[in-house]
C-alpha cells in the first residue's frame, strides 16, 4: 500500500467566479468554480514562506470546497471577483477553501 504525505499548503487564490453550488443539506459545503487570474503564496507568522501548490494554475477553472460556516452566508453571482485561502487536497484535483478571508468584489 502507498503511503500519500499531506503537505499543508495555502494559496490566496483570486478569480472569477464560473459557478456557485451551495450546499445541498445544512451544515454541507458549497462548491465554487473560479477561474484563477492569481494564487499567491502566503507566509507564515514567522515571515516563513507556505508551500504554494496551486502555482501554475492562473488561466485554469478550480472547483474549491467552501465549508458550511461561509457557504451559509456566500451568494457570489456569476463573473464576480472572488478572492480566499485555497489549500489542494490528497488528489491534485480537489480544493478546499478557508472559511474566513473570502471577499467579493462587484464589477
Amino acid at each position: 500500500m502507498t503511503t500519500v504525505q499531506i503537505v499543508e499548503n495555502w494559496a490566496r487564490v483570486a478569480g472569477r467566479v464560473e459557478a456557485w453550488r451551495p450546499p445541498a443539506e445544512a451544515g454541507g459545503a458549497g462548491v465554487l468554480t473560479v477561474r484563477v487570474e492569481r494564487a499567491e503564496t502566503l507566509e507564515t507568522p514567522d515571515r516563513e514562506p507556505v508551500p504554494n501548490l496551486l502555482r501554475g494554475h492562473e488561466g485554469r477553472s478550480i472547483q474549491i470546497h467552501v465549508p458550511a460556516a461561509a457557504a451559509a452566508a456566500f451568494a457570489p453571482g456569476i463573473g464576480v471577483r472572488v478572492a480566499l485561502d485555497v489549500r489542494r487536497g490528497r488528489k491534485p484535483t480537489v480544493f478546499f477553501a478557508r472559511p474566513e478571508g473570502i471577499t467579493t468584489e462587484h464589477g
